[in-house]
């Protein structure tokens, strides 16, 4: 009974401490992880911001992209994996003017 009281107010104050508001800009967006889509090349990922407003080429006219040659693939794949589970905001900051909006590197943020 204490611990599913405790389990309530930990997952009750964990989504509602990351309720910022959906941002993006011209270099990126600081927003939760609305869909994650895995291709061969890489992951496409939307956000619940606008993503018309950053200063790239939207994938798919839609996606933030990560490349599977990005040299932290890995580590920001998992990273991303975590922020959409949890609903936790991340800053995505993308190669400004990129043809494919790639993503250059993610921030946790609080």
């Amino acid at each position: 009974m204490r611990t599913s009281r405790f389990l309530a107010v930990f997952f009750t104050i964990l989504f509602t401490s990351n309720a910022a508001i959906a941002e993006c800009v011209a270099t990126g967006c600081t927003n939760r992880i609305d869909t994650i889509f895995i291709h061969n090349d890489g992951i496409f990922i939307r956000t619940d911001g606008d993503e018309t407003l950053l200063n790239c080429t939207l994938e798919q006219g839609a996606y933030i992209y990560l490349k599977s040659t990005h040299p932290n693939y890995d580590a920001i794949a998992a990273a991303l994996f975590t922020f959409y589970t949890t609903g936790a905001t991340v800053f995505l900051r993308t190669n400004e003017g990129s043809p494919d909006c790639s993503l250059n590197y993610i921030r946790i943020e609080r």
